[in-house]
């Protein structure tokens, strides 16, 4: 990021020319967007948070750098006062809420995701936290009526992709595999009519870990090249070198593992 890098040689050059808190701005800026140390990026917040608790939009990233970090509960605790004081950040309570799932804190992700559907019922984030939610507490029909509530409200391709490519989830944890393969192979139909092809993926993922647990792995193997061809995602292309491991195609599983560790960002390469 050329503008992160010129930030930092101002910072570094020109000592005594800007503000410490600016300085610390710079600097964490060019560790989040510039070289991608997310660990240097969420030490620099930290300590812009602790010399300045009101500036909330250090908090904000800070939550943000340790999300990356995996540092969940943190998350939450950096956003939560950010919110009391600006309630009407809608995109924040979808933030939230999405934190205090990775964080297990399941009571404050239903307040939060419950509260967005009911000031703005056509976002499609909170319906998806709400299923999650439902689906770790064991209550199938609840997850069920939380996909029909999104594609209800919601009404757009995307929400309905996404319904279809919950309750075939729902359906292949419950053993239903033939129910939840003819689900997704409809859904694929309809994400390679509407050009989506990152939803298209994530349904040939599924697919292909359907496969490979019934040990049909030419299937697998097909599916998972479908995916990882249609999306650079990391969670498709990991996925689908398991699956192609499982398949016993070592080669695909190669490919995808050395362009993941030649990438600059930790999480990238450690799955690589």
């Amino acid at each position: 990021d050329e503008a992160a890098a010129a930030n930092w040689t101002r910072a570094q050059a020109l000592p005594g020319t800007i503000t410490e808190r600016d300085r610390l701005r710079l600097f964490a800026r060019y560790y989040s967007v510039g070289s991608l140390d997310d660990a240097k990026a969420a030490q620099t917040y930290a300590t812009l948070v602790e010399a300045y608790p009101a500036d909330l939009d250090a908090r904000e990233h800070y939550a943000a750098a340790s999300f990356r970090q995996l540092a969940f509960s943190r998350a939450v605790e950096q956003t939560a006062p950010i919110l009391q004081q600006f309630p009407a950040r809608e995109d924040l309570r979808v933030k939230f809420a999405r934190y205090a799932r990775y964080a297990s804190d399941w009571e404050t992700l239903n307040a939060q995701a419950e509260l967005a559907i009911a000031n703005d019922p056509s976002q499609l984030a909170p319906y998806l936290q709400l299923a999650v939610s439902a689906l770790k507490a064991d209550a199938y029909d609840q997850a069920r009526d939380v996909y029909a509530r999104m594609a209800a409200a919601v009404q757009t391709d995307r929400a309905a992709s996404l319904a279809t490519l919950g309750l075939a989830d729902i359906d292949l944890y419950l053993g239903l595999t033939d129910e939840a393969r003819a689900q997704l192979l409809a859904g694929i139909d309809i994400d390679t009519a509407s050009g989506d092809h990152e939803m298209a993926a994530l349904k040939y993922v599924a697919l292909a870990q359907s496969y490979a647990e019934s040990h049909e792995f030419a299937s697998a193997k097909s599916a998972a090249g479908q995916a990882a061809q249609l999306s650079n995602g990391l969670g498709v292309q990991v996925t689908a070198a398991i699956v192609s491991v499982a398949a016993d195609d070592l080669e695909t599983a190669r490919v995808i593992a050395n362009a993941l560790t030649a990438k600059l960002d930790a999480l990238s390469r450690a799955n690589g």
